[in-house]
C-alpha cells in the first residue's frame, strides 16, 4: 500500500477510532505477557493478529496501522533485550519477521471487506432512498417469512398505516383492504403476499381500502416476485396508488357519456317524431292542394265561356304555383327557408306544359335563398307571369322561348323573364284579374316589377326583392320544357 495512501487513511479517522485501536494493542500485549509465564515462546502474532483485525473491522485501516505498529514496538521491548537479528534467527525472531507481512495481509484483507461493505451499504442506501421516493405505498418482503425490507415514503400518507405497525406480511391482515362483496382482505389476500407465497404478478388490480380514519379510497396494485438466479423467490415487490380521484373522474365521465347518450335518443326521437308530423302535414298539404285543384278542373270542364275558363286555368296555376313553393320548403334544412333556383326549376317546368311549342328555359346563376314569406309570393308572381306569356305573346302555332334568369348581388335578388313573343300593344297591357295580383303580392313582398316591351319584340318582366343572407352556389342552368 503506498505510502501517501497510508497517511491518506490515517488522516481519515478519528482520534477516538486511534484511542480505540492502541487500546486493543495494549490489551493484546498484556494477554501476551501473561502467556508468556504460563506458555513461554507463544508467537506473538497469535495473540496481536486479532487485535489487529478488531481495530481494522472496528476503527478502520489508519487506526489498525497504528494498532499494529503499537504492538510491533511492544513485542520488541518486552521480548527482545539483544540484538534483534541475529543468525541463525530464534523462534521469537522468525515470529517478529512474519508478524508485520502478517499484519500487512490482514490490514488489507479488512480494508478491502470495508470498502466493499461500505460499497454494498453505500447502494444499499441509494436504493432505499429511491425506493422511498416512490409516488405510492410500496414495500419490499424478504422470503420466506415475510420480513419487511424496504417502504417507502409514501405508504403513510396513501394506506394511513404508520411506519412500525407492520414488521412482516402476517401483520397485513389489521389493514383494511376490502373485498367487492365488503368483507376484510386476510393477510394471504394482499397482492404483495400472494408475489411472495405464489409467484403470482398483478398488475392494475383495483380494490376499496378503508383507512384508519375512516376514509374509503380506492387503490391500484401492482406486485410480483423476486427471483434468484436458481429461479427461487427471495423477495417481492409491491406498489399501491390513490385513483379515487381517477375512478371518480371515469364515473363522472360514465354518467357524462349516459347522459349525453340520453339526450341523443331524446333528440333522434324528436327528429323522427318531427320528421313524421312533417310527412303527415307535407301528405295532407298536398292532398289539399291537389283536392282544390280537382275542384277547379271539373269546374272548367263545366265551363264553356272562353274568358271563363281562362280565369279557371290562371287559378288552377296559381294553386300549382303554391305546391311547387310547398314542395321547396319541405326540401329545406331548416323548413324556414326556400331556394329560389329550386322552386323557379320546378315552376318553369310545369308551366311549360300549358304551350309545347314554346320553351322555357331557366338560368339561374347562383343560388338564392329568401324566407318562405317571400318565396311563395315570389313564386306566383312568376307563375303569374310565365302564364300570362305563354297564353297571350304567342299566337295560336307560333314557336318561342321564354327565359327566366334570377341572380343575387349585394343583397338583392334580380329575376328576369323574358319572352320573344308579340309584345305588348301600345299603351301598355290591360288590366286585368293577373295584374291586380302580382301588383298585389309585390306590396306583400315589398318588390319592384317593372315592364320593357315594344310591338313584336317581346316582353322583359324585372323582379326586384331583397334577399337577405344569399348564398352563391352553381350556376343552375336548368333546362324545361323545351
Amino acid at each position: 500500500m503506498p505510502f501517501g495512501r497510508i497517511a491518506r487513511l490515517v488522516k481519515a479517522s478519528r482520534s477516538r477510532d486511534y484511542r480505540l485501536a492502541v487500546l486493543l494493542a495494549a490489551a493484546a500485549l498484556a494477554v501476551r505477557v501473561v502467556l508468556e509465564t504460563v506458555a513461554p515462546g507463544v508467537a506473538s502474532f497469535l495473540v496481536l493478529l486479532p487485535a489487529v483485525v478488531l481495530a481494522g473491522i472496528f476503527c478502520g485501516t489508519g487506526p489498525a496501522i497504528v494498532a499494529a505498529v503499537t504492538g510491533t514496538l511492544g513485542i520488541v521491548a518486552l521480548f527482545f533485550h539483544g540484538p534483534l537479528l541475529s543468525w541463525p534467527l530464534t523462534v521469537a525472531q522468525w515470529n517478529a519477521l512474519l508478524f508485520l507481512p502478517a499484519c500487512a495481509s490482514v490490514l488489507w484483507a479488512t480494508h478491502a471487506l470495508r470498502r466493499s461493505a461500505a460499497a454494498a451499504a453505500g447502494a444499499q442506501a441509494r436504493l432505499g432512498e429511491v425506493f422511498r421516493q416512490i409516488p405510492g405505498a410500496a414495500a419490499v418482503l424478504e422470503a420466506p417469512g415475510g420480513r419487511l425490507l424496504l417502504r417507502s415514503a409514501q405508504s403513510n400518507a396513501v394506506l394511513g398505516q404508520g411506519e412500525r405497525q407492520v414488521a412482516r406480511s402476517s401483520d397485513l391482515g389489521a389493514y383494511g383492504g376490502l373485498h367487492p362483496d365488503g368483507r376484510p382482505f386476510a393477510a394471504d389476500d394482499y397482492p404483495i403476499v400472494r408475489a411472495l407465497q405464489t409467484g403470482e404478478v398483478v398488475s392494475g388490480e383495483r380494490f376499496l381500502y378503508r383507512r384508519p380514519d375512516g376514509r374509503m379510497v380506492d387503490l391500484e396494485v401492482h406486485a410480483g416476485p423476486v427471483r434468484d438466479a436458481a429461479g427461487a423467490i427471495v423477495a417481492s415487490v409491491g406498489m399501491a396508488f390513490d385513483v379515487s380521484e381517477r375512478v371518480e373522474a371515469e364515473r363522472r365521465l360514465r354518467a357524462s357519456e349516459a347522459s349525453y347518450r340520453s339526450q341523443a335518443e331524446r333528440l333522434r326521437a324528436a327528429v323522427e317524431a318531427r320528421d313524421l308530423l312533417m310527412q303527415e302535414a307535407d301528405h295532407r298539404i298536398k292532398n289539399s292542394l291537389q283536392l282544390v285543384v280537382s275542384l277547379l278542373q271539373l269546374q272548367m270542364a263545366k265551363v264553356a265561356h272562353p274568358d271563363a275558363r281562362a280565369a279557371l286555368a290562371a287559378a288552377i296555376a296559381r294553386v300549382h304555383a303554391v305546391a311547387h313553393a310547398h314542395r321547396a320548403l319541405q326540401h329545406s334544412p331548416d323548413l324556414r327557408r326556400i331556394a329560389v333556383d329550386t322552386m323557379l326549376s320546378e315552376l318553369s317546368g310545369r308551366i311549360a306544359a300549358l304551350n309545347p311549342a314554346v320553351a322555357v328555359r331557366c338560368d339561374v346563376s347562383a343560388r338564392c335563398e329568401l324566407d318562405a314569406e317571400q318565396a311563395i309570393p315570389l313564386g306566383l308572381i312568376a307563375s303569374e307571369v310565365l302564364t300570362n306569356a305563354l297564353r297571350h305573346a304567342y299566337p295560336p302555332g307560333a314557336t318561342g322561348e321564354i327565359t327566366l334568369r334570377a341572380s343575387c348581388d349585394g343583397g338583392m335578388l334580380d329575376l328576369l323573364i323574358v319572352d320573344d313573343g308579340v309584345g305588348l300593344p301600345e299603351g301598355g297591357p290591360r288590366p286585368g284579374l293577373g295584374s291586380t295580383v302580382v301588383a298585389a303580392l309585390a306590396r306583400q313582398i315589398g318588390a319592384d316589377v317593372t315592364r320593357q316591351s315594344a310591338p313584336g319584340q317581346g316582353v322583359t318582366v324585372t323582379i326586384r326583392v331583397r334577399a337577405p343572407q344569399t348564398e352563391a352556389m352553381e350556376p343552375a342552368g336548368a333546362l324545361a320544357g323545351e
